[in-house]
């Protein structure tokens, strides 16, 4: 039997194919197909292959993970991504619409196999990171929205993690994790999707010490609403959440030099005030950061004050989908918050020597004339001067608030314009931007000497 040509190929042109295929989306689909080809392929694309497995929390996933391990092939692995995956009953206010009593006959906590598996990671010598998410379907966030509306104390989230089979989930996930002595075991963590609320298990000495050890560590929040409007920020539960984010989680971050942290549009994080919640960070935290980079902020006083006190560490800075407040705007929740020329002003002050990256990005910033319901002379000095300035290269920066009722995120288009004309915003983002250039200079000599 003749051969098929795929065989014959030299390592470097493998290594082509392979860079195409795992650019495309569905690249692990087309690399496990490749692999299918032959045994040469298997074994060549193995390392791409198994660079991340999954693990989810029911017996047969723990024991086919267990007999991975066994394999030759475990040294490859580099990503664990942990799925906690249970049924959510419904809550107080949906009442019947989902059968509680079934729910819980179908639901699945921790298995053995899975939880031996999560409390000895050193058994994937080259683990980098764990990934950690409870995916919840879309059926669970549409009766299980009003779960987060309550304030919890300590005592109550032990009761519930009693009574809910997935917040004993979540207890028994993260005791598990916490059972890794080894310091080197993982360097990464992902929590993906986080729900709100505390998990007791983070309080203990274990799962501290584990935090501690970390080098890079990510957080993502879920973005939920009830179907009618109603934002998961107008639940207290949700906002006491995020308040509590730095003691329970971002405070024993002691070894960490990445830091990634992810509010979302239903329920951003910063400022005080109603439907707000101050970020958590804070000044003592994370002495070792280097990089930080932050979603659906708005600037409050403890994150200017975390970013300033770490300017000494700080190489990178990120901000996606991140806002200032205008006092002027009649609409603005928030009692304590920042414009974007404080912020800039505030950092150069401070005058940063390690900063040499610092990046701000939004989908889309917003003015008076992109919105349909406003009758807007187009032909206005306000109007033109906006446009022109924005032709001429001249950048806005994205101003916003939050609906009294719905906890809906809404931009400040007018103060958007008018901090544009102004030109205040930009002017400081421009003498920011000097001095991140120069360093980004210097540490590129520095790599090329």
């Amino acid at each position: 039997m003749t051969s098929s040509p795929l065989v014959n190929l030299s390592d470097e042109l493998r290594l082509v194919i392979v860079e195409i295929v795992e650019s495309e989306k569905q690249c692990r689909r087309d690399l496990l197909n490749l692999s299918s080809t032959c045994r040469s392929y298997r074994t060549f694309l193995s390392p791409n292959i198994f660079t991340k497995v999954t693990l989810r929390n029911d017996e047969e996933s723990g024991l086919a993970i267990q007999v991975f391990l066994c394999s030759e092939r475990s040294i490859f692995v580099k990503e664990l991504h942990y799925q906690g995956v249970t049924v959510v009953p419904a809550d107080h206010v949906s009442g019947d619409i989902v059968e509680v009593e079934e729910q819980e006959e179908q639901a699945t906590v921790l298995s053995e196999p899975t939880r031996e598996v999560l409390c000895d990671l050193k058994r994937f010598p080259n683990l980098e990171r764990l990934t950690v998410e409870f995916p919840w379907r879309k059926g669970d966030i549409d009766v299980g929205f009003y779960h987060f509306e309550e304030v919890e104390s300590d005592v109550q989230v032990l009761e519930r993690e009693e009574e809910d089979t997935w917040r004993a989930l979540m207890a028994k996930t993260y005791a598990a994790i916490g059972e890794n002595k080894d310091s080197s075991t993982v360097k990464s963590l992902d929590l993906r999707g986080l729900m709100a609320r505390v998990v007791s298990s983070w309080w203990t000495v274990d799962f501290q010490t584990f935090l501690g050890s970390l080098q890079d560590f990510r957080l993502s929040t879920v973005a939920m609403d009830n179907g009618a409007g109603w934002c998961q920020n107008t639940h207290n539960g949700y906002l006491d959440f995020l308040f509590q984010l730095g003691d329970n989680l971002t405070s024993h971050l002691h070894a960490a030099e990445t830091l990634f942290i992810a509010g979302n549009n239903k329920g951003p994080i910063g400022c005080s005030g109603m439907r707000h919640a101050l970020s958590s960070l804070k000044v003592k935290d994370m002495p070792k950061l280097r990089h930080l980079h932050l979603q659906y902020f708005f600037l409050d006083p403890p994150l200017i004050e975390f970013i300033e006190s770490h300017i000494e560490t700080l190489e990178t800075i990120v901000l996606d989908e991140c806002f200032g407040t205008w006092d002027h705007s009649y609409q603005t929740l928030a009692s304590d918050g920042y414009g974007w020329k404080e912020f800039f002003d505030g950092i150069q002050a401070k005058k940063p020597r390690r900063l040499a990256q610092f990046d701000i990005t939004w989908k889309n910033i917003e003015f008076p004339w992109d919105k349909e319901y406003r009758k807007i002379d187009e032909n206005s000095d306000q109007v033109r001067t906006g446009k022109s300035l924005l032709e001429s290269g001249r950048l806005a920066f994205m101003y916003a608030h939050l609906d009294d009722k719905y906890g809906m995120l809404f931009q400040d288009d007018d103060a958007n314009l008018e901090q544009l004309i102004g030109g205040e915003d930009f002017e400081a983002y421009c003498r920011l931007m000097v001095i991140v250039k120069e360093n980004s200079a210097i540490t590129q000599s520095r790599l090329e000497s």
